[in-house]
């Protein structure tokens, strides 16, 4: 059986941090933190649907600020919301 090595890059300049998740030679996931914009990933707000994009699985959300957020299906935590099955379409 081969091991596929897990790794963690990080950059850090000036006004920006870098942080790659590497799993073997496959990107992961890829953190970008700038230091003059306020972060807004992994708060919580309060928002309205927009559009959903059934192609996306996701939805836009207005939550007042200038432009619509992006809620994709996979970053629903469905042991927190749990979508009553009265509504219409899939939650």
């Amino acid at each position: 059986m081969t091991k596929i090595d897990n790794k963690i890059l990080i950059n850090v300049e000036d006004d920006e941090t870098r942080i790659a998740l590497l799993h073997g030679n496959k990107l992961d996931n890829l953190y970008i933190e700038q230091t003059h914009r306020s972060q807004k990933v992994g708060n919580i707000y309060c928002g309205k649907v927009i559009k959903v994009q059934p192609s996306f699985q996701a939805a836009f959300i207005d939550y007042g600020e200038e432009r619509h957020g992006f809620l994709s299906l996979s970053d629903i935590n469905f042991q927190v919301y749990k979508p009553s099955r009265e509504g219409r379409g899939r939650p």
